[in-house]
């Protein structure tokens, strides 16, 4: 998700986009009927929409126009939030130490759909970092920056303010939309720029949040929209003096572009370059615009063929393992979460679309 990739973002995801939809099965989409729905973060006023009928279906895919309905339908929903979300929710009885995969047993790095499913453990585990969002968030520090990088993909990112910027029921709403201005989007990390690119100190939980060997979580709601580019991902800051980082994509997400496509991924950047490992698993629950756990867990208790692996949960279920190096478990990583766009393969990008967070949660090994 590093910014690097915009101007390969047009190209990748029509390439992906389009092998990808060979492979899943979609079923057709449905005609539309008017209901009423009332305010919500991407409507100020209450108005006639339109949502998905079972009355027929059609081979076609949807118009813009009934796409964009969709996509306001989503929004206006009553919105649910877990009762304690800065409280683990897994089970505690389970090994703390995962089964090693070898590559002779199959699959791709050794990894194939036998191991999926298996559950998140957070034995001995403990929360330590825990963001929520209320009337009362900092968008501009120290605990959380609103556009604290470049912008990538076809929309600019608000600064804090901005209207791609909303809390709403106890969540945080990214929102992708257009004005006479053009297009715009936002991202949220837990470091200031200055401690991103600039070696400013951080102070974990006081400014700025950083984790080493830790369990990430982000509890999200993706759109259902053509021109998704949303994600949940990490960042180690860098090096002033010697430019380059580390990062971890845990859900890079395309929605109707790829809607069963759950996209993950490592770098190693250095001299504008990276180096790394994609991953990538079918999910008929991804796409469903429901809310979802997306993890990534960096304890280094995993591991493939004798090497250290990150483990990729959903919903507290592990869907794929990285094989990586050790650095990985060691380095202090930040996180960060973005609605940002691109081209899909119908050629058209939906606007408004809206990315729902719950909260983000870092899990700490104890001792």
């Amino acid at each position: 998700m590093n910014y690097r990739h915009a101007a390969l973002s047009s190209l990748m995801l029509t390439s992906l986009a389009a092998f990808a939809a060979s492979r899943s099965g979609d079923a057709p989409v449905t005609t539309v009927t008017p209901v009423t729905v009332v305010a919500s973060p991407l409507t100020n006023n209450a108005k006639t929409l339109t949502q998905p009928s079972t009355a027929s279906s059609v081979a076609a895919p949807k118009s813009s126009t009934s796409l964009l309905a969709s996509n306001l339908t989503l929004a206006a929903t009553t919105v649910a939030s877990p009762p304690s979300p800065c409280a683990s929710t897994y089970a505690q009885a389970n090994t703390a130490a995962l089964p090693e995969i070898t590559v002779k047993s199959g699959g791709i790095n050794g990894w194939d759909e036998r191991y999926k499913g298996r559950p998140l453990s957070l034995l001995n585990a403990a929360v330590d970092h825990c963001q929520t969002f209320d009337g009362t968030t900092s968008l501009v520090g120290p605990m959380l920056y609103a556009k604290g990088r470049e912008s990538f993909g076809l929309a600019s990112f608000d600064a804090a303010g901005g209207a791609a910027y909303k809390f709403y029921n106890g969540n945080l709403v990214l929102k992708a939309y257009k004005d006479a201005a053009g297009a715009h989007s936002g991202l949220i990390q837990s470091v200031s720029p200055g401690q991103a690119y600039n070696g400013v100190a951080i102070q974990p939980n006081q400014a700025g949040y950083t984790c080493a060997g830790c369990y990430w979580e982000a509890r999200m709601k993706m759109p259902v929209a053509y021109g998704t580019w949303a994600g949940f991902w990490l960042l180690s800051p860098d090096d002033p003096k010697n430019r380059g980082h580390l990062e971890v994509d845990g859900i890079e997400y395309y929605s109707l572009g790829n809607k069963r496509g759950h996209h993950h991924a490592t770098h190693r950047w250095s001299g504008g370059r990276s180096t790394g490992n994609n991953g990538y698993s079918l999910s008929d629950e991804i796409g469903n615009g429901d809310w979802h756990t997306y993890g990534i867990d960096l304890r280094g208790i995993a591991k493939i063929d004798g090497k250290p692996a990150i483990v990729i949960y959903m919903d507290g279920k592990e869907i794929d393992r990285l094989v990586t190096t050790a650095d990985y478990f060691t380095t202090p990583f930040y996180y960060l979460v973005n609605l940002a766009t691109a081209t899909p393969k119908t050629g058209v990008v939906d606007y408004p679309q809206a990315l729902w967070i719950d909260h983000v949660t870092a899990w700490k090994p104890r001792g």
